[in-house]
């Protein structure tokens, strides 16, 4: 819960956590499950200025427990992304107000939550693609056609695009960080319904679920996996554009200079 405490930098924290612990009956049956975990997630910001970065890196927390002995479910949600409040809203109860069948299996809000990550995750890394070609742009047009450019406003174009690529790079990385977390939160989750998957249980609906839970969990896994190689891909482009745009203000900034000792020169003279 400490990672929804006020702070003082960047929405995003650096870190997840994955917590479970499994209680057995006396027949060797599964008595109770109880998970907690964090998922990070892209939502667009309702405070975003226009031509400022419309999405935000934020998290949210996932407890339940499932107790076969009460027959009842646990849970607290923190912080939801908007696609699982609707989701559950729709879903909870049916049209007669009653509990619905997506509450009677208790792997359907995992599956829902992970499954809320992608969408917007890829449309933060096709925003930041395109904010990086349009740099791209003016950095080669810069180096291609350097004669038809102010000089003052060339040197000074050109550190703000460098300014601009070390922020859409510190982005990416984030959004790398963001997936290799959730990939991790993963691989544990999965790690325990194999484990839950060796118990003997009293219907076996409860084995098809769990079942249905790791299928999907590993396809949601290969998305992330795609998403990752996605986000890497354009990182390396906009290192690459970086460099360029570092060495042509270091060129602009020399030409600048001998033109600016040229003019003392003249005037002097």
């Amino acid at each position: 819960m400490a990672a929804f405490g006020e702070k003082r930098f960047p929405r995003d924290e650096g870190f997840a956590g994955f917590d479970s612990e499994t209680r057995v009956s006396s027949t060797g049956s599964l008595s109770s499950f109880e998970c907690s975990y964090l998922l990070k997630y892209i939502e667009k910001r309702d405070d975003a200025r226009p031509g400022s970065n419309p999405w935000s890196i934020r998290h949210t927390l996932i407890y339940q427990k499932v107790s076969h002995e009460e027959s009842k479910l646990f849970h607290i949600l923190v912080r939801l992304p908007l696609a699982v409040k609707k989701i559950l809203g729709s879903s909870v109860l049916n049209r007669s107000g009653e509990s619905s069948s997506f509450i009677e299996d208790w792997t359907n809000l995992h599956l829902t939550c992970f499954n809320s990550v992608d969408h917007n995750l890829h449309q933060f890394i096709n925003y930041l693609d395109e904010e990086i070609n349009n740099l791209f742009k003016r950095v080669i047009m810069a180096g291609v056609e350097p004669d038809k450019l102010n000089e003052f406003d060339t040197l000074t174009s050109t550190t703000n695009d460098f300014k601009s690529l070390q922020y859409l790079s510190d982005q990416l990385r984030r959004v790398i960080n963001i997936i290799q977390l959730n990939t991790l939160t993963l691989e544990c989750f999965q790690k325990k319904i194999r484990d839950l998957e060796t118990l003997p249980f009293q219907a076996s609906s409860q084995a098809d679920s769990l079942a249905t839970l790791l299928k999907q969990l590993c396809n949601i896994q290969s998305e992330h996996a795609f998403s990752l190689l996605s986000a890497s891909t354009v990182l390396e482009r906009a290192k690459t554009i970086s460099d360029q745009a570092s060495y042509l203000g270091l060129t602009f900034q020399c030409g600048f200079h001998v033109l600016t000792c040229r003019s003392s020169e003249t005037l002097c003279q």
